[in-house]
């Protein structure tokens, strides 16, 4: 058998050269964690409590142990940051006292896509098909302060005002004039004095010519109104010339006088009011 060789008989291999550290690539944090949710959350209203921030993606909702949490994606870790540190304590539910906690996901998800009422999932669009929201940066109070009513279910939360700021006015819309009854030989008359009688009225519009009837509708201690029927248009017209403005009262409010909507035995929109046939 050969002698084996002594250890120090054998070459020598120069240890390996050591290796430089390799860095360590950590992903970049984007994703937001929420809690303090109430358990009839909607995925709206995190969608609309997220939109005012730059840089948002999408959010969605989970159960985890019996409560409800949201997980809303950021371009960047900046504006996640930024996001985070605006809602952080903020009073989601007055009611039931539950105020935000905001903090990173342990890991990044996928750009979830925000739910579209009405749409099937297989009918949704691409996430990089939808328009992105314009980066505006986020009003100074993102979500209602403590004492203001919950926001409308479907409202974005563009901000609520602060006290002091002055409210928007929008003017309303001008209303259109109405446009004055076709001359017809029936008349209506209102502003009719409180202590007059149909034998007052009837009394003042016979002496006009062509008088052939009337009716009134009176209350005692309000104003009544009558409609008076003359054989033609020419008499009604000049009964109404004659006529409009008369008072029993110096300085008293005078009747008013105008062509009838209706004719007489037809039905008259005055409350159901119906001259006699």
């Amino acid at each position: 058998m050969a002698d084996l060789p002594s250890p120090a008989a054998l070459p020598q291999i120069p240890p390996p050269a050591s290796l430089p550290p390799q860095p360590v690539f950590e992903e970049e944090q984007k994703t937001l964690f929420i809690t303090g949710l109430p358990n009839d959350t909607k995925q709206r209203e995190i969608h609309n409590l997220m939109r005012p921030f730059g840089g948002y993606e999408g959010s969605t909702l989970k159960t985890i142990r019996d409560s409800i949490v949201a997980f809303a994606v950021f371009q960047t870790h900046d504006q996640a940051s930024h996001a985070r540190d605006s809602l952080q304590g903020i009073k989601f539910d007055t009611e039931l006292n539950m105020v935000l906690r905001v903090e990173f996901a342990k890991k990044n998800t996928k750009r979830p896509r925000d739910p579209v009422e009405g749409e099937r999932r297989s009918d949704r669009p691409r996430f990089d098909d939808h328009p992105r929201y314009p980066e505006y940066p986020p009003p100074p109070q993102a979500y209602p302060p403590y004492g203001y009513p919950p926001m409308p279910y479907g409202m974005p939360p563009m901000g609520y005002p602060q006290p002091g700021m002055p409210l928007p006015y929008r003017a309303p819309a001008p209303e259109e004039p109405r446009a004055p009854p076709a001359p017809i030989s029936t008349l209506f008359v209102g502003a009719v004095p409180a202590d007059w009688t149909e034998d007052t009225i009837r009394d003042l519009f016979s002496r006009q010519a062509g008088f052939r009837r009337m009716a009134a509708k009176l209350k005692p201690g309000a104003l009544g109104i009558a409609f008076v029927e003359y054989e033609t248009v020419e008499d009604a017209t000049r009964a109404m010339q004659t006529l409009d403005g008369y008072t029993t009262t110096p300085g008293a409010r005078g009747i008013r006088i105008e062509y009838a909507q209706h004719s007489m035995g037809t039905p008259s929109a005055k409350k159901g009011f119906l001259p006699p046939q």
